[in-house]
């Protein structure tokens, strides 16, 4: 696949291209070598599984990083439905676009800087509707790809639409798209970078701890973070007959220094500070937390909640609620290293 619009000049962060169109499947091409995208060869970004001979990419910021040489480097993906997909090197943006559920084997190509490059694909839609597949990674014969270094400090973060980057390249007179969706710059990826952490994102837009977003009186338990969290991922999507969300999640494949949980905002709009259903959520979030240390033993887990709703305040029901519910499980339950703890953050509407 050739990226339209090449804007490369030697390659500087403006060498953006804007969309992705697909070419036959065909073998490396001429004067290239492939490589698996395993760990051998990359460093994993984000829950990842390899199925098939290909590694199956859900989540929002997940994707590979790893060290090349040479003039370019090829990714062969395979058919998927729509995915936002961006490629840095050396942390600056190369490309960016969506695959095409009519492509059946897409192909992104980056030029690379003269020596030793660090590339980073990432996965800017969400995993509910799509998985990025990526088949191989080419680049020039006579050299070769190597994993980047696991970085000191890690993050898992579980959210709704504000850690997906829902609509964050978008505007308030667009209704939602993967195309203007990008999990690189949400709160959460720029907290990473900010932290120089590697991450893991489980988000999905909507979803909550005991209801997903409704704009009525009933409890939507569709999209619920407990419901998944021990999973591969959540998705529509199927690939080659097989649903990933039916997979297991391995977490001695990640165990992140610490864990942030931004859930609420959604299942405010089922509680709408009716004391019964805000107890309730208290319970839920209980069992959710005891959940996700059981999971991650040795991690902090921040409880966050804000940025979005004028009831999410520290003042409201909501708020009192779920400071509540933390201060239950750090007091009452028995959990080794519990290190959990609260934090709410400013409303902020701005769209950027």
């Amino acid at each position: 696949m050739k990226l339209t619009k090449r804007i490369f000049a030697g390659f500087t962060s403006a060498a953006i291209a804007a969309a992705m169109f697909a070419l036959p499947a065909s073998a490396a091409k001429k004067g290239y070598q492939e490589f698996e995208p395993t760990a051998e060869n990359v460093k994993l970004i984000g829950r990842t599984t390899y199925q098939n001979g290909a590694l199956w990419v859900p989540w929002s910021a997940g994707g590979v990083e790893f060290k090349a040489t040479g003039s370019s480097v090829r990714f062969n993906l395979l058919k998927s439905q729509t995915a936002r997909l961006a490629v840095y090197v050396n942390g600056e943006l190369a490309a960016i676009g969506n695959t095409s559920p009519k492509a059946s084997n897409p192909v992104v190509d980056v030029p690379l800087g003269e020596g030793e490059n660090v590339v980073k694909l990432v996965k800017l839609s969400e995993s509910a509707n799509s998985v990025l597949v990526i088949d191989s990674i080419e680049v020039e014969k006579g050299t070769t790809i190597a994993p980047t270094e696991a970085k000191e400090h890690s993050i898992e973060f579980i959210g709704d639409s504000i850690t997906c980057g829902y609509g964050a390249d978008g505007s308030l007179k667009e209704s939602f798209s993967t195309k203007n969706e990008n999990a690189a710059k949400t709160y959460a990826y720029l907290t990473a970078g900010a932290f120089d952490a590697d991450y893991s994102f489980v988000s999905v837009s909507g979803t909550g701890v005991i209801s997903g977003y409704t704009n009525g009186a009933d409890k939507n338990d569709t999209l619920l973070a407990p419901n998944y969290y021990e999973n591969l991922c959540f998705t529509w999507n199927w690939i080659d007959g097989q649903n990933p969300s039916d997979l297991e999640w391995d977490f001695s494949e990640y165990q992140p220094e610490a864990v942030v949980i931004n859930l609420g905002q959604n299942d405010s709009s089922y509680t709408k500070k009716d004391e019964a259903k805000c107890a309730e959520f208290v319970d839920g979030y209980v069992d959710f937390l005891k959940t996700v240390r059981k999971n991650n033993p040795d991690a902090a887990i921040e409880c966050v909640l804000g940025l979005m709703g004028n009831d999410l305040t520290p003042t409201s029901l909501f708020m009192s609620f779920l400071y509540r519910t933390v201060m239950t499980l750090a007091t009452a339950l028995i959990i080794t290293r519990q290190r959990v703890h609260t934090f709410s953050q400013p409303e902020s509407w701005s769209i950027s």
